[in-house]
């Protein structure tokens, strides 16, 4: 006999979206009030990716637990075989290289001031931070970013929208353009749902969070090891 289907949705993907933005307000307003004041500072961004990771790694979590199999890994299919190493770094490097590029590209003449606005966002919170500093942000930017990030927009928002919409190609669209807009980034915008979209196409192809994961953390980590050699 078939298994229930599960009875998480779009409102837990909801749910999600609203606790990690608040969580991450109120981190850093905590951050604020105990510094005393709002300069950028490490320990601020920190805050800030504390509160939104934990909305968005919680409500998969107690989705599956609470209206799913219980298994995190299981019901969101969090998978990473050996042929996803490979095939993620690929789309990774190649998003980040070529295809975010090739976005850009007619804006580096029609629009000259919007495209050097573009990948401001990582580089003031990476001049934040000194050289050990720089290795935490590395690994929480590699590592647990991609993990998160996959875990709700392609684990639990994607697979929703799958399930309610029934076509896999306009649910990895709108999973793809929220993953943009969490980021409140305008000019990175169109690069980051461009991204989405690769990532979602690797989890409809091969059917785990796998490929995503590593795509995810290679795209993350040409931006973070392009910074540090230039900077």
């Amino acid at each position: 006999m078939d298994a229930p289907p599960p009875r998480w949705g779009l409102g837990d993907a909801a749910l999600g979206l609203v606790l990690s933005t608040g969580l991450s307000i109120a981190f850093a307003g905590v951050w604020i009030d105990v510094q005393g004041g709002t300069r950028t500072s490490l320990g601020l961004a920190l805050a800030s990716l504390l509160g939104l990771w934990l909305g968005l790694a919680g409500v998969p979590v107690m989705a599956a637990r609470r209206k799913g199999n219980g298994s995190v890994v299981e019901e969101f299919s969090l998978r990473v075989e050996r042929s996803d190493v490979p095939l993620g770094v690929a789309a990774g490097l190649a998003s980040q290289l070529v295809l975010v590029p090739l976005l850009y590209l007619p804006l580096r003449y029609l629009a000259p001031d919007f495209h050097e606005r573009v990948g401001e966002g990582s580089e003031e919170i990476l001049d934040t931070a000194s050289q050990g500093g720089r290795l935490l942000l590395f690994l929480l930017l590699v590592v647990a970013a991609p993990l998160v990030e996959e875990l709700f927009f392609r684990g639990l928002l994607q697979r929703a929208l799958v399930r309610r919409i029934g076509r896999p190609a306009p649910a990895v669209a709108v999973a793809a353009a929220v993953f943009g807009l969490v980021h409140y980034d305008v000019a990175a915008l169109l690069g980051l749902v461009a991204f989405g979209v690769v990532l979602g196409v690797l989890v409809v192809r091969t059917g785990r969070l796998g490929p995503a994961v590593v795509a995810h953390a290679a795209f993350n980590a040409v931006t973070v090891v392009s910074y540090v050699a230039t900077s």
